[in-house]
C-alpha cells in the first residue's frame, strides 16, 4: 500500500545510527499517514524498515533490525547480507545507500 525509498549515504564501518533513525524519520511517518489515509488505524498495519546497501558493486536490501545497539546492528546488517550473497562481508566493504519503508495491511478476521 505504501513503499518509498531515500537516498542516503552511510559507510556501515563509521556509522552513527542516531544519524540513521533520523533519516527513517520522515517516511516512517509518511507510511503511518498513509495507513490511516486508507480509512485504517496505524495498528492495522506493519511498518517495515529496509536498507539498500552497496557490496562490491551490488546492491542487496536486508530488513532494518537492532537499531539501538551499534555492535548488535552491524552483526545482523553483515549476517544478512552474507546470506543474500553467499561470501563473507566486511564493514568496510559496505555503503547503506538507500532506506526503503514499506507499509502493508494485516488481513483482518
Amino acid at each position: 500500500m505504501f513503499s518509498s525509498v531515500t537516498p542516503v549515504n552511510f559507510a556501515v564501518a563509521d556509522l552513527n545510527l542516531d544519524d540513521l533513525r533520523r533519516s527513517f524519520a520522515p517516511t516512517f511517518d509518511q507510511a503511518a499517514h498513509a495507513i490511516q489515509l486508507a480509512g485504517f488505524e496505524q495498528d492495522d498495519g506493519v511498518i517495515n524498515r529496509w536498507l539498500v546497501c552497496r557490496v562490491n558493486g551490488r546492491e542487496p536490501e536486508v530488513i532494518a533490525e537492532s537499531l539501538a545497539d551499534t555492535d548488535r546492528f552491524r552483526q545482523t546488517l553483515l549476517a544478512g547480507l552474507e546470506a543474500q550473497l553467499g561470501v563473507a562481508v566486511n564493514a568496510n566493504e559496505v555503503a547503506i545507500v538507500g532506506l526503503r519503508v514499506d507499509a502493508v495491511l494485516e488481513r483482518l478476521i
